[in-house]
């Protein structure tokens, strides 16, 4: 056995364990973007379907649902409307601080109520009261930035 012989058997050994890596690379990066472009068809369900099935489940649970502005939001007017859902026919009172609105909730268990805002943090309560006398409250906070010009 010579040099050469050794060589060209090493040689060998060395493409083998290359091209097998190789492949396994190759068979791994296809299965990861196989399962990748599986998940991104799946769909998520849809914002406004989602908050159709809880103002439909809405009678059951007798909750107010503020759409908007959402809790925590910020804000540059001092006018905001706040838009949801609660029960039908319920009379509506908003409270920023001591201000108080009056609305009413429709018979398709949607609100528009519009209040003023105080520079800064707004603690809001929205009290739904029904002609049986039950009432549902729901608390949340805007942060209320005038604009600087």
């Amino acid at each position: 056995m010579n040099f050469l012989d050794i060589m060209h058997k090493e040689t060998f050994i060395a493409v083998l364990i290359g091209l097998s890596l190789g492949l396994a690379l190759t068979f791994s990066i296809y299965q990861w973007q196989k399962a990748s472009k599986r998940s991104t068809n799946i769909t998520p369900p849809d914002a406004e379907q989602m908050i159709d099935n809880a103002k439909n489940q809405l009678d059951s649970t007798q909750n107010i649902i503020v759409d908007q502005p959402v809790d925590g939001s910020i804000v540059t007017e001092s006018t905001i409307t706040l838009s949801g859902s609660g029960p039908s026919n319920a009379y509506l009172v908003g409270f920023v601080g001591n201000q108080e609105t009056i609305g009413k909730i429709d018979a398709n268990n949607k609100f528009e109520l519009s209040v003023e805002l105080k520079p800064g943090l707004n603690f809001l309560t929205l009290i739904a009261t029904e002609n049986s006398g039950e009432s549902y409250e729901s608390e949340f906070i805007v942060v209320y930035e005038p604009k600087v010009e």
